[in-house]
């Protein structure tokens, strides 16, 4: 073949390879804006008062999370890390907690038409990091919800759809992000890490895959370690690191979470606190591929 003709032929067949890219990264985009689309009525943001005391002192701060809806009656799920460190920092103090505590004071769900509901948290879930909040009042109207029933299971390197709210000075717009799946944790359940940096501002959000179904919500899964190594993970300590939790898990840790008549019923007579589920056995070790 000659030189000119050879140099026609190399330039024609990388502008096919770099069409044939685009197009697969352009199809990869328009799936994730319809999976945005399609569930971002159902996450929410919760802004959550809390007192936090340790060391002799005490203060009370405001943040605002992002949550899921997953049942229409107006139950939400999210990372109980972010409303609340304590278990996180019990294992990393091996299970000493000192004076540390934090105490919810005031929930609130911020609807995007900027109304606000007044909730509580119903349900926290320390194994598997996991708070439920529920309204006070039964909403009028069934609020868009995840159907966690009908879930998606990722493998390695395939891309799946983070939705999220972003803060105020956002506009508390939704968002959307692509990550790859890095790993697969086996034991003690089926698990997944995604490909992110910012893993903390992506705590509580949920995850689905490319044709929308509800892969799972992103947490903590922390465990006790011992030496005090120094190997940190994505900027976090040594024995912490974000997941995926699945949705069909989500769903188990649900069905104790209390329903709309009993919350009712609680918030009329004295405030009690929110049960917690038990904790699962570690010992079986983790298996990631």
């Amino acid at each position: 073949m000659r030189p000119i003709a050879l140099t026609m032929f190399m330039g024609l067949l990388v502008c096919g390879v770099w069409a044939g890219t685009a197009a697969a990264q352009g199809d990869v985009a328009s799936q994730g804006r319809a999976v945005l689309e399609q569930h971002k009525a159902a996450v929410v943001t919760v802004r959550v008062v809390m007192e936090t005391s340790s060391g002799g002192r005490s203060y009370e701060s405001q943040k605002e999370i992002t949550g899921t809806v997953i049942d229409p009656s107006g139950l939400i799920c999210t990372a109980l890390s972010r409303i609340d460190p304590t278990s996180m920092v019990e294992r990393m103090r091996g299970g000493e907690l000192g004076d540390f505590n934090v105490q919810i004071k005031d929930v609130k769900i911020l609807l995007e038409d900027g109304s606000e509901i007044d909730a509580r948290v119903v349900l926290r879930d320390k194994d598997w990091d996991l708070a439920f909040i529920r309204p006070l009042e039964q909403p009028e109207e069934p609020m868009a919800a995840v159907d966690l029933t009908q879930s998606g299971e990722p493998q390695i390197l395939e891309q799946v759809v983070e939705v999220n709210r972003l803060g105020k000075a956002a506009g508390r717009v939704h968002a959307a992000v692509l990550h790859p799946i890095e790993a697969i944790i086996r034991k003690p359940r089926i698990s997944y890490i995604p490909g992110y940096d910012s893993a903390s501002s992506s705590l509580g959000t949920p995850m689905f895959s490319l044709d929308g179904k509800i892969v799972g919500i992103s947490v903590i899964r922390s465990v006790k370690v011992s030496g005090g190594g120094m190997s940190y993970m994505r900027g976090m300590p040594p024995g912490v690191v974000p997941i995926i939790l699945r949705a069909e898990d989500i769903l188990e840790a649900a069905q104790q979470a209390p329903g709309p008549d009993e919350v009712k019923k609680e918030e009329e007579t004295t405030p009690a606190e929110e049960p917690e589920t038990t904790e699962s056995d570690e010992s079986a070790g983790s298996d990631s591929e």
